[in-house]
């Protein structure tokens, strides 16, 4: 599903979680691949723990390792996926060997009447708060999402034991943008909460 500037309020995207164990540092340098749309990693990491202290749940630190996997992934969504919002699985690829957590969100071009686009106004804050929306949808006392509503962007979003995050962004050839972040450990574990 797809979000505009101006109905940011309607967003939805897809979250992956991978579910095997953490078994190498994912705090180590690594070198970023440059996407076409640059991200403030100090606003977006702001932005999440913004969110988590509210919870009080403990903040993320910035992993320069999942930043350079958020980058590769948007890159190839934004070139070989037509733009579309895919998890890694489902096109085929295997998950990440370390099983890291992931929130994806397509941002809609603006789409003018006479026949223009151009790249959306969208900042970190803003798509962070497309998935702390979710919490609106999930019950603490049940552990469960609403009927027929997605939650786990945001549960991924607060998940107490996560400790880093690495995001990124790549625009695509009609305007759209997709976003990617990528958390260490990873979260939405069945039949545990999130906080």
């Amino acid at each position: 599903m797809l979000v505009t500037a101006a109905a940011l309020a309607a967003v939805t995207s897809c979250a992956q979680t991978t579910f095997t164990p953490r078994s190498s540092p994912v705090m180590q340098q690594a070198e970023v691949e440059q996407t076409n749309v640059a991200i403030d990693k100090d606003q977006m990491l702001s932005a999440h723990n913004a969110i988590r202290q509210r919870l009080g749940v403990p903040p993320l630190r910035w992993s320069t390792n999942l930043e350079s996997l958020a980058s590769s992934w948007a890159n190839y969504l934004s070139t070989d996926t037509d733009c579309s919002i895919r998890r890694r699985g489902s096109i085929g690829l295997p998950r990440h060997k370390n099983g890291i957590g992931e929130n994806l969100q397509l941002v809609e071009a603006v789409r003018f009447d006479d026949g223009r686009t151009e790249k959306a106004a969208i900042d970190e804050r803003q798509v962070v708060l497309s998935w702390a929306r979710q919490g609106i949808d999930y019950d603490y006392t049940t552990n469960k999402c609403a009927l027929n509503k997605n939650c786990g962007h945001y549960t991924q979003l607060v998940w107490r034991d996560s400790q880093v995050v690495g995001c990124a962004a790549a625009s695509c050839s009609g305007e759209e943008q997709i976003w990617v972040c990528n958390y260490d450990p990873p979260g939405n574990y069945v039949n545990q909460k999130p906080y």
